[in-house]
C-alpha cells in the first residue's frame, strides 16, 4: 500500500490493511489500490476500490477477490493500467463535452429557425413554411458529419 508521507512497513496481521483502507476512505476520502497474492490479502483486495492480485504466483482466493489480475506479476503493469484508465476517461470525458457541445448548439439554431420562419402548426400563412429549417434527414447527416470528422481531432492530445 502506499500513502502520502508513509515509507513502507509490515503488516502483522491481516486484519491491519483493512484498517488502512478503512481510515483512508473516512478520513482522506481516496481511492485506495491494493495489491495481493495470498490467501490472507482476500478481504484486502475485496474492500479496497481497485484490488490487483498476481496471476502467476497470486492464489485462487486472491484472484476471485480482485478486480484485476496482473497476468505478468510485474508492477509496472499497474502503472501502464492507471495510465490506460486515465486515457480512456478524458477520451469520454472529451467526447461527451464535443457532443453536448454540438446538440445543444443544434437545438439553438432549429428552435431559432423554427421561430423566425414560423413553422409549425397554426402557421399564420400558407407560404410561411417555404424557408424551413433542414429536416430530420439533414440534422442526421449533419451530426453523422460532426462525429466522424470532429472527434478524431478531440481525442488528439499534445506531444
Amino acid at each position: 500500500m502506499l500513502r502520502p508521507r508513509a515509507g513502507p512497513g509490515a503488516l502483522s496481521t491481516p486484519s491491519c490493511p483493512l484498517g488502512i483502507i478503512d481510515s483512508t476512505h473516512t478520513e482522506q476520502r481516496q481511492v485506495v489500490a491494493v495489491t495481493g497474492d495470498g490467501t490472507n490479502d482476500g478481504p484486502a483486495l475485496k474492500k479496497a476500490d481497485v484490488g490487483f492480485a498476481m496471476g502467476i504466483a497470486g492464489t485462487d482466493v486472491a484472484k476471485e477477490a480482485s478486480d484485476i489480475i496482473l497476468t505478468d506479476d510485474n508492477f509496472s503493469s499497474i502503472v501502464k493500467a492507471v495510465m490506460w484508465g486515465r486515457n480512456v476517461y478524458d477520451s469520454i470525458s472529451k467526447f461527451l463535452q464535443f457532443q453536448l457541445t454540438v446538440n445543444v448548439v443544434a437545438v439553438i439554431v432549429a428552435f431559432t429557425g423554427a421561430c423566425i420562419t414560423q413553422v409549425g402548426p397554426g402557421s399564420p400563412t400558407p407560404e410561411a413554411g417555404k424557408g424551413r429549417p433542414p429536416g430530420r434527414p439533414r440534422l442526421l447527416d449533419t451530426a453523422l458529419g460532426m462525429d466522424t470528422c470532429g472527434v478524431p481531432h478531440k481525442n488528439r492530445t499534445p506531444s
